[in-house]
């Protein structure tokens, strides 16, 4: 199985270098790196082009087209088996590219997101459950009234100590999709810009 990993970028220059540091170390996993970029102001596609990547192909969008967009351009321009969309800001701390082909190997499943630890060290919320319709209705009202949300309840890696976690959805942070799946549901909804 082929990995092709998708990163999108706007004004990522603080980040991506060590970024895609931290993917090639892991290179002899990896079949391709396609990066989006969102028509950054910063330095970002400068620091790309000046930097000595093999391998990585950059694409450039005319505007900012957005998360779902920018990774469905990109998942059209790849040809791996499974597609891995990352953040430009994540820095990958060990071979999640063996384990989840491992996985996909050996396993039906439609979607895998590794555990994500935060700048202290800290395991951060990835892993979640699907609401209820009272509980929407109630966190909406609650998201309108206190401008906070309680969706710490649908969180299923909160204190378990389990290695795999069975859930409705991850964060879009980090995620491993096959691509025959990616293809049948017509890749990221792109109604929505960001953050859904």
């Amino acid at each position: 199985m082929r990995i092709s990993i998708i990163i999108v970028t706007y004004n990522s220059s603080r980040d991506i270098i060590t970024c895609l540091n931290s993917i090639l170390k892991y290179k002899e996993w990896i079949h391709e790196v396609i990066i989006v970029d969102n028509n950054s102001t910063d330095e970002t596609l400068l620091l790309l082009n000046k930097s000595l990547f093999y391998g990585i192909s950059i694409l450039k969008n005319s505007k900012n087209m957005g998360f779902s967009i920018a990774c469905n351009i990109g998942a059209s321009f790849s040809n791996g088996d499974i597609l891995y969309f990352c953040n430009p800001d994540s820095k990958i701390l060990n071979n999640i590219f063996h384990k989840a082909i491992q996985i996909f190997n050996n396993a039906s499943i439609g979607c895998l997101s590794p555990k994500i630890i935060n700048e202290t060290g800290h395991e951060s919320p990835y892993a979640y459950k699907f609401p209820h319709p009272p509980f929407s209705r109630i966190n909406s009202c609650f998201r309108k009234l206190f401008h906070r949300s309680n969706s710490k309840i649908l969180q299923l890696n909160y204190n378990n100590s389990s290695r795999e976690i069975y859930c409705d959805w991850v964060l879009g942070v980090s995620i491993f999709i096959p691509r025959n799946i990616f293809n049948n549901v017509n890749g990221f909804v792109e109604n929505f810009f960001l953050y859904f």
